[in-house]
């Protein structure tokens, strides 16, 4: 799990979890969010990765790579019901 946050953001915006298998463009999607106003931009690789950063942090947008997430659609769909 990474997470950055931009101090010179903070409580400019939203955060967010990148969800991607590919690391080149969760970096890319991160530097992105982060540009554009976001106050925290989460990476995960892999879908039980991803419960656990989304459960920390309580993302307020999702993106994910629905290639990155083959055999893992139902954990996915759980994220919703973290509460």
């Amino acid at each position: 799990m990474q997470v950055k946050s931009d101090p010179k953001r903070r409580g400019a915006g939203e955060s967010v979890l990148v969800f991607d298998d590919n690391p080149a463009i969760r970096k890319l999607l991160a530097y992105a969010f982060l540009s554009d106003g976001f106050k925290t931009c989460a990476e995960a690789g892999d879908g039980q990765e991803a419960i656990e950063v989304a459960k920390q942090i309580k993302p307020d947008i999702v993106t994910l790579d629905h290639l990155g997430i083959m055999g893992r659609q139902g954990s996915v769909l759980r994220m919703g019901s973290l509460g």
